[in-house]
């Protein structure tokens, strides 16, 4: 095993070379043997580096890709937050209040315990503001409450697998 990789096996350094009746590796003269030697044996250990480097940037690319993933998701969850507030308050003759879109919508989240508190703990709750200008608040805003409720355990089973990627696989 060279430069940690298994796939490697040792190379037949002498071979009979039909014709010549003598012994070579590749024909050549024993110091360039030496040299291609090394030089293959320089470029087997150097990819392995190489390779752990590429490894650990697709790691680390995937473990973005699902934390921005996880971020997507709880301004989701806020906004739908923000409905079900939204209808109470209607309920109550109270007129909507702009001012719950900001970060605290996405970090009352936390009451909701797991998997928005674990998920807020991961990935942060700054610059994540609901817009209520955001396409998916416009077509929920006047969705039912049993609609809303249906759409929050849909995200809160999108968060928990966010959650198993970024704990177990991310």
């Amino acid at each position: 095993m060279t430069g940690g990789r298994s796939d490697l096996r040792p190379a037949q350094p002498w071979i009979r070379l039909p014709g010549t009746g003598r012994q070579g590796a590749c024909g050549g003269p024993p110091r360039q043997r030496l040299r291609t030697r090394a030089d293959l044996e320089a470029r087997a250990a150097a990819s392995g580096p190489r390779e752990a480097d590429v490894i650990t940037r697709q790691h680390a690319a995937a473990t973005a890709a699902l934390r921005e993933r996880g971020r997507h998701l709880l301004l989701r969850g806020a906004h739908i937050d923000l409905a079900l507030s939204a209808q109470r308050a209607d309920l109550l003759g109270v007129a909507l209040d702009l001012a719950g879109f900001s970060e605290d919508a996405v970090a009352a989240l936390r009451r909701r315990g797991y998997p928005f508190a674990s998920l807020i703990r991961l990935v942060g709750t700054a610059g994540l503001v609901p817009n209520p200008t955001d396409p998916f608040w416009i077509e929920i805003q006047s969705d039912n409450p049993e609609s809303l409720a249906r759409r929050m355990k849909a995200v809160r089973a999108q968060v928990e697998e966010a959650m198993r990627g970024l704990v177990g696989g991310g």
